[in-house]
């Protein structure tokens, strides 16, 4: 996490100047300032990256945030703000559409029309993320329809659950094993709540798909290390058939159990060569991972490395050539 701005210490107004300047240093000019100055309490914004996609909360009572024809002309990137309202309420304007909701609600912003964001509350506190039109895949006159009818969305609660995790386990999800996979299960998932909130948008059933491809992925990857990941647990936990879950997958070149175990040795395969895990037993790493077997880890790894996992660390440098392997280096004992 880092901690873009925080008020502490400025008065209201000169609050509102520096994180305007901030924005406007950012590429995205906003007005900012507070409905009640008296009630502002203090206000911090956070941002955390996943691959390509970045999310921010916003913290504060009263804030205003307000893009007039006058910020556009200064800078109107072409994309949108996907809003995740964490705690308190809020008041949106975007274009000719209006609302206002509370805690755990979803809204869009089209980043190209006027704009005016207030939320209210002690503890009030937004994330948002910011998503480019090319990114995203859709047009603007899709967002502009589907902003009133997103809880029309088979995909809504989805989105509502994804960005809830998101801001819980924001430092824990940006590790190199899955930052890159919630990345793109977040923009999957940002286009299947837009697209079939849209009625007249074309490709729906093939977007769904995508994004709950995405979703299981990174559920995979967050779980991999679980013996008991299966694709019918898979399927259980997404409310889907196995029947369903293998449709989804069937674009892909192996099933969802191989992929399991692909994604599985390649991670043992990358702690093998790491510097730093040369003294970790190699039967430590396979049971970190999910094996459960020796014989069966040493043949699907061979059969996708070409060499024994012992052989695999001494050829990254680990060990000295020719010596043979530490005793039981290469086995992993069958739990009992």
């Amino acid at each position: 996490m880092a901690v873009l701005f925080d008020s502490g210490g400025l008065s209201p107004s000169h609050s509102d100047e520096a994180l305007t300047a901030l924005f406007a240093q950012g590429g995205l000019p906003i007005r900012v300032s507070h409905v009640r100055p008296s009630a502002a309490g203090r206000t911090v914004v956070e941002h955390w990256s996943f691959d390509e996609q970045s999310l921010f909360v916003a913290r504060g009572n009263t804030l205003r945030l307000a893009r007039s024809r006058g910020e556009l002309k200064a800078c109107a990137p072409e994309g949108i703000r996907l809003g995740y309202q964490l705690t308190g309420s809020y008041r949106l304007q975007a274009g000719e559409h209006r609302e206002a909701n509370s805690a755990g609600q979803l809204n869009v912003t089209d980043l190209t029309q006027p704009c005016e964001f207030t939320q209210y509350g002690p503890d009030a506190a937004v994330a948002s993320l910011e998503l480019s039109w090319d990114d995203l895949g859709l047009s603007a006159e899709t967002v502009r329809r589907s902003a009133p009818f997103l809880r029309h969305s088979p995909a809504y609660s989805l989105m509502q659950a994804h960005m809830a995790r998101l801001c819980a386990d924001a430092d824990s999800l940006r590790s190199p094993d899955v930052g890159s996979q919630v990345g793109h299960a977040t923009l999957h998932l940002a286009r299947a709540l837009i697209a079939s909130a849209d009625a007249a948008e074309p490709h729906v059933r093939a977007i769904l798909n995508e994004a709950l491809y995405s979703r299981i992925a990174e559920y995979v990857l967050l779980h991999l290390a679980e013996p008991s990941l299966t694709p019918d647990r898979i399927a259980a936990a997404h409310h889907i058939s196995l029947r369903t879950l293998y449709r989804v997958w069937s674009h892909t070149e192996k099933g969802v159990a191989e992929w399991i175990i692909g994604e599985r040795l390649a991670r043992a395969a990358a702690a093998l060569a790491d510097d730093r895990q040369r003294r970790r037993p190699i039967s430590a790493i396979a049971f970190s991972l999910g094996f459960q077997d020796a014989a069966h880890f040493s043949r699907r790894f061979r059969a996708a490395y070409g060499v024994a996992p012992h052989l695999w660390r001494q050829q990254s440098g680990h060990e000295p050539a020719g010596l043979p392997p530490m005793p039981g280096r290469d086995t992993v004992p069958r739990p009992t």
